[in-house]
């Protein structure tokens, strides 16, 4: 995300209108509880109540649901409230279909298990395509919070400029541009996969196409804002693949 590759320092002048960290925390304890509900609730009623020792009785399903607890869990008090702000009304870039699409295109992801369960257009392999899901997933997991976690306060989810812009160039962001992005793609095409689902699969890969498609409009966000300075660096970077693309 472009302000995942850029850190972000609040203006002090408009200090009388940014909530207060104590305010910021409560609301990103709030939405990491809802997340945590939500996702284990939706998995587990898609499944099927009646069979929730089914649902468990895999152990790939059972680290699946474990590290999405543990990282909901972390979110509450160990990221920055700082995540949610959303930047400069003047420089965010509108992108109402893309959240659009790409919502409804984790909710097909996230219905997995009821494919699943029923045996409904399961992906051939058995175990051995539910391991890989579950190595995928916890690669894109890892990379996804080692890029969060690295920008700490200055993250947020939208296409915008924040006062104080600066770029990120290490870490996550040595070789390639846009780190998250890669992880986030690999954990949804490896849940859908640790379910074995066809529909979750397809769903995982058009969420990786609407980030190809958002990654040209924050580029050019970021050259405007950067000149020369992105322009070097995006010469000795890939966008998503070390040394490829």
């Amino acid at each position: 995300m472009n302000t995942s590759e850029t850190l972000l320092n609040i203006n002090s002048n408009a200090s009388s209108t940014t909530p207060s960290p104590r305010t910021s925390r409560a609301k990103l304890v709030l939405m990491a509880s809802a997340g945590m509900l939500v996702f284990g609730g939706l998995m587990l009623t898609l499944w099927g109540w009646a069979d929730w020792h089914g649902f468990f009785a895999h152990p790939a399903r059972c680290a699946v649901v474990a590290l999405m607890v543990l990282r909901f869990a972390q979110a509450m008090f160990s990221l920055d409230p700082g995540i949610i702000r959303r930047g400069r009304d003047a420089n965010r870039v509108p992108e109402r279909s893309f959240f659009t699409l790409l919502y409804a295109s984790l909710l097909v992801v996230m219905a997995s298990p009821y494919f699943d369960a029923r045996g409904l257009w399961v992906l051939p392999g058995g175990d051995a395509t539910r391991y890989a899901g579950l190595m995928l997933f916890m690669t894109g997991f890892a990379l996804s919070v080692w890029a969060q976690r690295h920008l700490g306060r200055f993250f947020s989810g939208h296409v915008t400029l924040q006062e104080g812009h600066r770029l990120i160039t290490d870490g996550p962001f040595t070789y390639i541009r846009h780190p998250r992005y890669v992880g986030l793609i690999l954990l949804f095409l490896g849940l859908a996969l640790v379910y074995r689902s066809t529909t979750g699969a397809a769903a995982g890969a058009v969420c990786a196409i609407l980030f190809l498609t958002r990654i040209p409009r924050e580029e050019a966000l970021m050259a405007r804002e950067f000149g020369e300075v992105w322009i070097s660096y995006a010469r000795r970077t890939k966008r998503l693949l070390p040394g490829i693309y």
